[in-house]
């Protein structure tokens, strides 16, 4: 679409009362056009009211109106209106959160074929079907697609990632094949957090809306590393209570995204207490950033991040690619996960905080990890940060974190008094106990470490 022609267009020879006939508050809404005959059918994807959810609907206008109204053809107006047709490749998983994704997704597909958009649709039989999928596409194949859409939770996009992540090609795939995230799980972090970023409601028609439109943004992802296991995160890093509510779920899975609720009151509550966990958290801090706090511990405030890159002798804006065989090479903040973070690193402006009290534990990178948890407000898909948010010896603690798992849901919990957060570019959390999971799956109790890479990926927001 030419975007500024066609504002002109607007602007100057759309008369209000089409506006107010079409329903149309801004020119994104229209996204597509055809011409029938002479008449210009309008495809409009646009919202009833402020909650409700995106509805596509069609105006016929006769080639008298447009020629009337407008004072061109119809079809110099579709053909500012119409994209260039796009092919996308859709892998649906039938099964996440309440086993409903094949019906999501029949609501989202006549809008994207009202944005000239091809859908090649593949439903997963099983885990790690959408792995291969990925992995197995030929370059050519690859290329014949704008996008890969996942509709599912975040495992679903996780397998997709994981895909590009075992091709030979894998960087120059994974920096320019946009991708997207149709909500059809049970928490749906990185969804949310796009429709939040965007101001939309919180339904998969919203999203299939963006994808319409096609706009990509940038997006950061981390390598995570512990001595068994390479693997990335796009959403979160969770041990302690947060970890507990997140895996041991599961038998609420039929609640949906309630079921983080349900668990989170059970441990809280039922238990009696909220148990304490035993271990040590290293991280590298942004420098000179006002949200990063140091909330004592045994923290050495000298150095900074710039010195160990330089130390390493790496240029963290120019990896050639083709030196780069794989994500975990492309880190040039974390040491080997066998080596000590001592003395050495906290010159450089590593921190630790340790202890047997912790209460709470989770390493943000999206605004939303679920439904219920706004955990990071500030956050950006593509700041380059990862957000540390946690609770240590938390006074009084079932009943603080209860209010602390209640606030969750709008951000109000870094108001409390026991949240403590931090802004970092890496970490390495060693526990000694309790579950550690990566992007809601768990993963081997064992030191693990997490480094962002800012702007790698791209999804359409």
């Amino acid at each position: 679409m030419n975007k500024p022609l066609l504002t002109n267009l607007m602007n100057t020879n759309l008369s209000s009362k089409l506006l107010v006939a079409c329903k149309v508050t801004t020119v994104d809404e229209i996204i597509g056009a055809d011409v029938d005959n002479d008449s210009l059918i309008l495809h409009i994807c646009s919202r009833p009211s402020k909650k409700k959810p995106r509805t596509l609907r069609s105006i016929t206008l006769s080639s008298d109106q447009v020629q009337n109204q407008l004072g061109v053809a119809s079809a110099n107006v579709a053909a500012l209106l119409t994209k260039q047709r796009r092919k996308m490749l859709i892998i649906i998983n039938p099964v996440s959160g309440k086993k409903k994704g094949v019906q999501l997704w029949q609501r989202c597909l006549p809008i994207l074929q009202a944005a000239n958009i091809d859908c090649v649709e593949i439903i997963t039989t099983g885990t790690a079907h959408a792995t291969q999928v990925i992995r197995d596409l030929s370059s050519m194949e690859m290329a014949s697609y704008d996008g890969v859409v996942a509709v599912g939770g975040d495992g679903i996009l996780f397998e997709v990632v994981e895909g590009f992540m075992q091709r030979d090609d894998w960087l120059t795939q994974i920096k320019s094949m946009p991708v997207a995230i149709v909500p059809a799980g049970s928490g749906n972090g990185l969804a949310l957090s796009v429709l939040h970023r965007k101001n939309e409601t919180r339904d998969v028609e919203s999203m299939a809306y963006l994808i319409a439109r096609g706009e990509v943004s940038p997006m950061d992802l981390c390598s995570v590393e512990s001595p068994s296991k390479k693997t990335f995160s796009f959403l979160s890093t969770e041990w302690a209570l947060a970890s507990d509510i997140d895996i041991t779920s599961e038998k609420y899975r039929c609640c949906g995204d309630f079921r983080f609720t349900c668990r989170g009151i059970e441990l809280v509550f039922c238990d009696g207490c909220v148990r304490k966990y035993t271990g040590t958290l290293h991280y590298l801090p942004v420098e000179n950033d006002a949200s990063s706090h140091n909330h004592g511990g045994s923290d050495i405030e000298t150095g900074g991040s710039k010195e160990i890159e330089e130390k390493n002798g790496v240029d963290t804006s120019d990896v050639a690619a083709e030196q780069t065989t794989s994500l975990h090479d492309m880190r040039t903040l974390l040491p080997p996960i066998d080596q000590t973070i001592g003395t050495e690193h906290h010159a450089l402006g590593w921190k630790t905080l340790e202890g047997n009290d912790w209460q709470y534990f989770i390493a943000m990178q999206t605004t939303h990890q679920a439904a219920d948890m706004f955990g990071a407000p500030g956050s950006e898909l593509d700041d380059g940060t990862i957000m540390l948010c946690y609770g240590k010896n938390v006074s009084c603690a079932p009943c603080t974190m209860t209010s602390w798992l209640c606030n969750m849901e709008n951000g109000e919990h870094l108001e409390m008094k026991d949240c403590q957060t931090l802004k970092v570019k890496a970490f390495r959390l060693e526990a000694a106990g309790g579950i550690i999971a990566v992007d809601g799956e768990r993963v081997p109790l064992e030191p693990i470490q997490v480094e962002v890479h800012p702007s790698l990926m791209r999804i359409f927001s």
